[in-house]
C-alpha cells in the first residue's frame, strides 16, 4: 500500500473547499464547479493508485487545453489543494513524514497535466495549418510552418527526431539570406528584426526540445507558446513585407540600389521583350503573361543567385542587379538574349521573341537622384533602340545627361525666382463621391506662375525639396487657401492640403498652420491634411495633439506604398485623426487592364472598411477604371475622368 494512502482523512475536508478566486476567473461558476469536481475526483482516485497519475492528467490536461481554459488556472487551483494539504499534515503533526511524497505527488500531477497542454497545442498548430491551403503558395511562410509542423509531431510522438534546431542549417535561414529577399527591404533596421525573430524561434525550440526529453513539461510548454507567439509574429511580418512589396516591387528595388552603388561598383540589367505588344495583339494577354513568366524562371536558371538578384516589372520588364564584375558586358547580353529568344510558349505556337538588353555600370560616385533618373533613361531606351544590346558605363552616363542637368538648374532658377516674386498659386481639383456623382471636396494642387501660364507640380516639386523650400510652400498654401476661402465655399466646404513631412515636423510651419487655420475655420471652410505614410509613421505623438486639441482630420496620401505604417495606420484611426485612404494612382491607373490589379485595391478598401475610413482613388482617368471603383466599394474619386486641375477662379 502506498504511504500516500495515509493522507485521505486529510483530503476530505479539503475536497468540500471551493477556490472561490478560481470560480471568479471561470467562464461561468458552473463550470469552473464541474472543473473542481473533476480535479478533486481525479486527486483521490491517483492517491488510491498513483499509477494512474500519467493516464488521468494528461487525459485531464487535453481536455481543457481544448475548452481553452487557462493553464495557469488549473495549476494554481492544484497547488492552492496541494498548499491546504500540506498545512493540515504539518498542524496535525502525526505524519509530518507524508509531506516530501504529497509534494512530489502533485508535482507529478501538474507534470502529466503540463504535458497533456503540450500535446493538445502541437495537435492544434498542425490542425490549424494543414486544414487551410493559405500558406501553401507562400514561399517563405510555407518553409517556416513545415518547420512547425514537424516541430508538432516530434511532440506527439509521431517523429522520432525535432525538426533542424540551429538556425543558420534552417532551409529558412538561406532563404532570408538571399540577395533576393533582402531586396525588399529599404529599412536595414526591418530587415535585421525579421532575421532576429527566426534566431529567437530556433533558441527558443533548442530549451523546448530539451525540457521536453528531460521530462519538464510544464517549462516545455510555456516555451511552446512563446515559439508560437514569434512564429505569429514572423509570419505576419513576412506576410506585410511580401504584401507591401508586390504592391511596390519597383519603388523598392530602385531605392534598394543605392545601397549597393554606395558599397561598390556593380552592373544593372534591363531586360525587355521588344515585341511584347505584337505577341499581347496575336496571341492575348495571356500568352504574353505565360511568357514573361517562361523569361523569370529561364533567369532564375540562367543567373548565379549568390552575384546577382531580379525583379520582374509592373509593365514586363526585368531587372537585375549583378554584384560580380562582368568581363565583356556586351558579350553576357548577347548570351542572355540568346538563351532567352529560346523560350517557346505551347507546342503549337511558335512565338518568337524579341529581347532587348541594356547594361549600365553603375559607380558608388552617384546619387539617388541621379540612379532614378538614369534607370528611367535606359528603361526608354531599351524600349525604342534599334540596337539590342545596350551597354553604358558610368563615363558615357555622365555625358548622357548633361543636357538634363542643365535643364535642371534652369528649373531651379524658376523656382528660387517664384518664391521670391510670391508667384505661388493653387489649382483645384474636385474629389467625386463615386455614388453621386457629385463634388464632394477639392483638393489644392500647388503651381508656378511664370510668364502668365502656370508650371504644374509634377515639374518642380523635386527640385522644391531638393532645395529644402517645402516648409514655405506648404505655408504659401495656407495663404492661398484663406485668400480663395470665400470661392472655395461656393464648391465645397472641405478642403484637402498636401503637407510635406518636413513642414509637419517643423515648429514654425505648425505655429503658422495654427494661426492660418483659425481665419480659414472663420470663413467656414474645413481642412483635411493630406500626409505621407511616413510622415504618419515620424509623427504619431504631434498628430495626436492636433486632433484631441484641435480637432483636425487627416488622409494618408499615396497609400499602398510603404509597409512600415499599417499599424500607425490602425492606431491613429482609433481616435479619429485618419478619416480617409487616398490609394496611390500608380495602382488606379492599370486596374482595368488586368484582373491582378484589382485584388490589392480591394483588399485595401476591406482593409478601410474594417477601420471605418472613407478611400479616395486618385488617377481615375476613364470610365473603365470609374467603374470597376464603383463595384469594389471605393467611397471617392479624382482624377482626369471627373475634371483636371483648374483655378478655382475658373471653376467657380
Amino acid at each position: 500500500m502506498s504511504n500516500l494512502y495515509y493522507i485521505l482523512p486529510y483530503l476530505e475536508d479539503i475536497l468540500n473547499w471551493e477556490d472561490s478566486y478560481f470560480l471568479k476567473l471561470s467562464e461561468s461558476e458552473s463550470s469552473g464547479k464541474d472543473v473542481l469536481r473533476q480535479l478533486k475526483a481525479s486527486i483521490v482516485l491517483c492517491v488510491k493508485e498513483p499509477s494512474k497519475i500519467k493516464t488521468v492528467f494528461q487525459k485531464i490536461g487535453i481536455k481543457y487545453s481544448n475548452k481553452m481554459v487557462p493553464f495557469v488556472n488549473i495549476t494554481s487551483l492544484l497547488l492552492s489543494i496541494k498548499n491546504r494539504l500540506n498545512n493540515k499534515i504539518v498542524k496535525d503533526q502525526k505524519f509530518k513524514t507524508l509531506l516530501p511524497s504529497v509534494n512530489l505527488f502533485f508535482d507529478n500531477i501538474i507534470s502529466n497535466l503540463s504535458k497533456g497542454y503540450l500535446v493538445a497545442t502541437a495537435v492544434s498548430i498542425i490542425d490549424e495549418y494543414s486544414r487551410y491551403d493559405l500558406w501553401k503558395n507562400q514561399d517563405y511562410e510555407s518553409i517556416h510552418i513545415r518547420w512547425l509542423i514537424e516541430l508538432s509531431r516530434y511532440i506527439i510522438g509521431d517523429k522520432k527526431e525535432p525538426p533542424q534546431l540551429n538556425y543558420r542549417k534552417c532551409p529558412l535561414s538561406k532563404k532570408l539570406s538571399d540577395p533576393y529577399f533582402r531586396l525588399k527591404f529599404t529599412d536595414d533596421r526591418l530587415y535585421r528584426q525579421i532575421t532576429h525573430i527566426h534566431r529567437s524561434i530556433h533558441d527558443y525550440t533548442k530549451s523546448l526540445v530539451f525540457y521536453f526529453e528531460s521530462s519538464k513539461y510544464m517549462e516545455a510548454y510555456f516555451v511552446l507558446k512563446s515559439v508560437i507567439a514569434e512564429s505569429y509574429r514572423f509570419l505576419n511580418d513576412i506576410s506585410n513585407i511580401n504584401f507591401m512589396y508586390e504592391m511596390n516591387r519597383e519603388k523598392i528595388f530602385f531605392e534598394s540600389i543605392f545601397k549597393f552603388a554606395k558599397d561598390k561598383t556593380f552592373y544593372l540589367i534591363v531586360i525587355t521583350v521588344s515585341n511584347s505588344n505584337i505577341i499581347r495583339k496575336f496571341y492575348g494577354k495571356e500568352t504574353l503573361d505565360q511568357t514573361v513568366d517562361q523569361i523569370q524562371k529561364r533567369l532564375g536558371e540562367f543567373l548565379n543567385r549568390k552575384k546577382s538578384t531580379f525583379i520582374k516589372g509592373e509593365a514586363g520588364e526585368f531587372y537585375i542587379i549583378c554584384n560580380s564584375q562582368i568581363k565583356d558586358p556586351k558579350d553576357f547580353g548577347r548570351k542572355l538574349k540568346t538563351d532567352l529568344e529560346k523560350i517557346r510558349i505551347g507546342s503549337e505556337l511558335k512565338i518568337k521573341l524579341k529581347i532587348s538588353v541594356g547594361i549600365l555600370e553603375m559607380k558608388n560616385s552617384l546619387e539617388s537622384g541621379e540612379i532614378s533618373k538614369i534607370i528611367a533613361h535606359i528603361i526608354e531606351k531599351s524600349k525604342n533602340s534599334p540596337e539590342d544590346i545596350l551597354f553604358y558605363d558610368h563615363k558615357k552616363m555622365a555625358g548622357e545627361f548633361a543636357k538634363e542637368i542643365s535643364e535642371i538648374n534652369k528649373n531651379i532658377s524658376i523656382i528660387e525666382e517664384a518664391f521670391r516674386e510670391k508667384s505661388i498659386d493653387l489649382f483645384f481639383q474636385p474629389i467625386i463621391d463615386i455614388k453621386t456623382g457629385k463634388t464632394a471636396y477639392l483638393e489644392s494642387l500647388a503651381r508656378i506662375k511664370k510668364n502668365g501660364s502656370y508650371i504644374p507640380a509634377g515639374a518642380f516639386i523635386d527640385i522644391i525639396y531638393d532645395l529644402n523650400l517645402e516648409i514655405q510652400l506648404d505655408i504659401e498654401v495656407l495663404k492661398k487657401i484663406h485668400t480663395y476661402s470665400d470661392l472655395i465655399k461656393k464648391v465645397t466646404d472641405t478642403v484637402f492640403i498636401n503637407v510635406s513631412s518636413g513642414s509637419i515636423s517643423s515648429s514654425h510651419y505648425i505655429k503658422i498652420f495654427l494661426e492660418e487655420m483659425k481665419k480659414i475655420n472663420k470663413k467656414g471652410l474645413k481642412v483635411i491634411l493630406e500626409l505621407t505614410e511616413q510622415s504618419f509613421l515620424e509623427n504619431m505623438d504631434l498628430i495626436r495633439f492636433l486632433k484631441e486639441n484641435y480637432d483636425f482630420s487627416f488622409a494618408v496620401d499615396d497609400f499602398g506604398t510603404g509597409y512600415s505604417s499599417i499599424r500607425t495606420v490602425y492606431d491613429l484611426s482609433d481616435i479619429g485623426a485618419i478619416r480617409y485612404l487616398k490609394i496611390d494612382g500608380s495602382m488606379i491607373k492599370n486596374l482595368h487592364k488586368s484582373d491582378k490589379n484589382i485584388k490589392p485595391v480591394e483588399t485595401i478598401v476591406s482593409f478601410a472598411k474594417t477601420l471605418n475610413l472613407k478611400t479616395v482613388a486618385e488617377f481615375v482617368e476613364n470610365e473603365k477604371i470609374y467603374l470597376i471603383l464603383k463595384d469594389i466599394g471605393i467611397d471617392y474619386g479624382q482624377g482626369y475622368y471627373y475634371q483636371k486641375p483648374e483655378h478655382i477662379k475658373k471653376m467657380v
